[in-house]
């Protein structure tokens, strides 16, 4: 089966800060949730839409100056990259952006976490960067890339939507953002290609998080980084970040 390629990169424990979890409900107040986030209208796509969410993920497809160092969303600093890149929007129209920013929020749907567009600070977030090609911020070819850590890790995670020298399926694009999200959460890869961890393209349909135990590994089953040899990436995201009750 065909692989796409990855990369999630280890970082140091010492230069990330652990978010705390908070289990509250979610109600569909999006004026009160992150204010001028780039939020739908209440009765849009699904999704979690928090008065107070335990994370806030923004996706972005304006592009920016992004330099290397501690990661820091807020300051567009990463531990991927070395020096100063300036990074441009990616080709997608309006009507191919609401369809990967639904795709994604349906898929985080059962947890508490805000799905943005635009950017949310002062909120602490973490942020998925889309642009064409890995080697546009000095990077080999590649599907996406997030620093990885056992625990969540407030950091930046990047899509390339041009990698296989045409724009990626927008279904494709939007498991992109989630796989980084997932990395950055500290959830493994798997090879079982019904979860959004698995690196096997489209070969059982669509992905989303499997709520059952599941073995860690690429295309072979291998122990897991953070412990074990299976991992539930549900369970995983509901403990890092508590449910949503729509």
């Amino acid at each position: 089966m065909p692989l796409s390629s990855h990369q999630a990169i280890v970082v140091p424990t010492a230069i990330f800060a652990i978010l705390g979890v908070a289990s509250m409900g979610c109600e569909k107040d999006l004026a009160e949730a992150v204010p001028d986030a780039g939020l739908p209208d209440a009765a849009g796509p699904p999704g979690c839409y928090p008065l107070t969410p335990s994370q806030t993920v923004f996706v972005n497809r304006n592009g920016g100056e992004y330099t290397g160092g501690m990661n820091n969303p807020g300051q567009n600093r990463t531990s991927i990259l070395t020096g100063t890149h300036t990074v441009t929007a990616p080709s997608i129209g309006d009507d191919d952006w609401s369809e990967v920013m639904g795709c994604v929020r349906e898929i985080l749907s059962p947890y508490n976490i805000a799905v943005v567009d635009e950017d949310p600070m002062p909120a602490v977030h973490q942020e998925i960067v889309l642009t064409s090609l890995a080697s546009d911020i000095g990077l080999p070819d590649q599907d996406g890339v997030a620093a990885f850590s056992c625990g969540v890790l407030q950091g930046i995670g990047w899509v390339f939507v041009d990698n296989r020298g045409s724009r990626a399926s927008n279904r494709t694009i939007c498991e992109l953002v989630v796989w980084d999200v997932a990395k950055m959460t500290g959830i493994d890869t798997t090879p079982d290609c019904t979860d959004v961890n698995s690196w096997v393209d489209q070969a059982c349909g669509d992905k989303t998080f499997i709520d059952d135990d599941l073995p860690c590994g690429e295309m072979d089953p291998r122990a897991c980084q953070c412990g074990g040899n299976t991992q539930n990436s549900h369970a995983k995201m509901l403990e890092a970040y508590g449910a949503c009750d729509n």
